[in-house]
């Protein structure tokens, strides 16, 4: 089991929106920005523009990492690349031709990574992860509430050992969790990131770079203990 601390990916989309450049500029504590990008057919949108996220990306001091729930053909991968985030994560569901998307992805320069919803069974991305860098384990639907502790450290489990007695060197990480003993036990079992959303209060216009950096010091410390006591 893992003892080290898993690196936190801070959402942009939890953060004001006609505010971001002095977060993503500024000193968070972060390990990376996660970029949600919004479905276009949903309304109102949810995550982020892909305008937004390209000036996200050109601005931020660092890495970016983008989760996209619909993946379409070989034009809109090549303007997904081009939006300057270094990590591009597909959502396994809204992705018709994986196997593909992930393989051209590669081949335009960026990092290709899957996320799976929490009712997929793990056994459909077996094929998928000799090609990958990462795992996304979402632990809620999205807008289906909070996560349950059983299914999400199960999962976490069970991947591991996959990834280990495949020798394959895919990551693990484990997003929509807003309970920080839930992650710790996540991280011990295996998991090497977290995604963290609603990290700040809800006058988050107000939040400095530097108060989200406490915050987030606040989380890291609160997750450490998670991890130890797990």
């Amino acid at each position: 089991m893992a003892n080290s601390l898993p690196k936190i990916s801070l959402s942009a989309a939890s953060l004001p929106q006609l505010h971001l450049e002095p977060f993503l500029r500024g000193d968070t504590g972060a390990d990376e920005w996660f970029m949600p990008l919004g479905d276009p057919s949903e309304t109102p949108l949810r995550g982020l523009g892909a305008d937004t996220v390209r000036a996200a990306a050109a601005a931020s001091a660092l890495p970016c990492h983008l989760h996209v729930p619909v993946c379409g053909g070989s034009a809109v991968l090549e303007a997904l690349a081009g939006l300057g985030c270094a990590r591009v994560t597909l959502q396994l569901e809204g992705c018709p031709h994986p196997h593909r998307a992930l393989g051209r992805l590669r081949d335009l320069g960026v990092s290709p990574g899957i996320a799976m919803l929490p009712c997929t069974p793990l056994t459909k991305a077996d094929y998928l992860l000799p090609l990958v860098d990462r795992v996304v384990l979402l632990s809620a639907e999205p807008g289906g509430g909070a996560a349950a502790a059983g299914p999400v450290t199960e999962r976490v489990k069970l991947l591991g050992e996959y990834l280990r007695y495949q020798e394959l060197r895919a990551g693990i990480i484990v997003h929509g969790c807003a309970d920080v003993a839930l992650m710790g036990r996540a991280a011990r079992l295996g998991a090497q990131g977290v995604v963290v959303e609603d990290l700040l209060p809800p006058d988050a216009r107000d939040t400095t770079p530097e108060s989200c950096r406490v915050h987030l010091d606040q989380f890291r410390g609160a997750l450490s203990t998670a991890i130890r006591i797990a």
